[in-house]
């Protein structure tokens, strides 16, 4: 029981961490929702154990931990997807500011050249 405590601790924090953490970096609303029912999933199945059976059967698996492992999957599949946008954003972020460093530069360099030529 202590091991399940310790868990469900770990999961709320670690879930309200990433909220928090995050809302500098426009976190947006559906975000928020999957880190919100991924703590709770946890949470539900940590403390009740016999209601994953039920909820695998409903969708169709016969154990279990075979809708633990595609649950895990398709977590992965949100977080890389996450850091592959934020890498897009960060793309287009370094390459504005290197435009715009080298306009500067640029004009420092040649300090004759003005937007009239």
């Amino acid at each position: 029981m202590t091991l399940r405590i310790f868990l469900i601790i770990a999961i709320i924090v670690f879930g309200f961490w990433l909220i928090k953490e995050r809302k500098t970096v426009r976190v947006r609303a559906w975000q928020k929702i999957i880190i919100l029912s991924f703590v709770v999933g946890v949470v539900l199945v940590t403390l009740l154990p016999n209601l994953s059976l039920p909820i695998a059967l409903f969708f169709g698996l016969n154990r279990a931990t075979d809708l633990i492992v595609y649950g895990t999957i398709i977590l992965l599949l949100f977080i890389t997807a996450n850091i592959y946008l934020k890498f897009q954003d960060l793309k287009s972020q370094i390459s504005r500011i290197a435009r715009e460093v080298s306009i500067q530069e640029s004009l420092k360099k040649y300090p004759f050249w003005t937007e009239k030529n």
